[in-house]
């Protein structure tokens, strides 16, 4: 071994505020600021939960079905990775 990290991880700073959260990507500059269902849904990335316990939580927090709740939380994911702001890993329970 050289003494070079390996696997880094991009870092993300994260903001709570009356209205959800936001996000700072320092990597990219990228700013995301989250409505409080985003937020709910990185709080949950953050804890190890998979997409189905998160749209489970979801569709009971903010009551919506479960298959809204698990689309959305896709659709976010999805942003935050083409936007280079990389999420917490999806958990893999099921």
């Amino acid at each position: 071994m050289n003494g070079e990290p390996k696997n880094v991880v991009a870092l993300v700073w994260a903001a709570k505020h009356d209205g959800g959260l936001t996000l700072f990507c320092p990597d990219t500059g990228n700013i995301f600021v989250c409505n409080p269902v985003g937020a709910h849904v990185w709080s949950a990335l953050s804890r190890g939960l998979s997409v189905d316990e998160i749209a489970s939580e979801v569709a009971y927090k903010f009551d919506v079905s479960p298959e809204i709740a698990k689309r959305d939380a896709l659709v976010f994911i999805t942003e935050l990775r083409i936007r280079g702001c990389s999420p917490p890993e999806v958990g893999t329970r099921s």
